[in-house]
């Protein structure tokens, strides 16, 4: 947490406000964000599917 706290406030020295609340905001939400994506990967694994749905689609 500390790392968290030391890095906003360089970036509020050396860019500004914003950048360091967004990149702040960022490191904090991206386990919660990646959980929400990634939570059905496993299920999804073990009956075999190994190409997303998204990707099959796209091509």
């Amino acid at each position: 947490m500390s790392a968290i706290v030391f890095r906003s406030l360089q970036l509020f020295v050396q860019r500004d406000i914003e950048t360091g609340i967004v990149w702040a905001t960022k490191i904090v939400t991206d386990p919660f964000n990646d959980f929400k994506i990634y939570k059905s990967a496993p299920v999804r694994l073990l009956k075999g599917e190994r190409i997303d749905e998204h990707d099959r689609i796209a091509a």
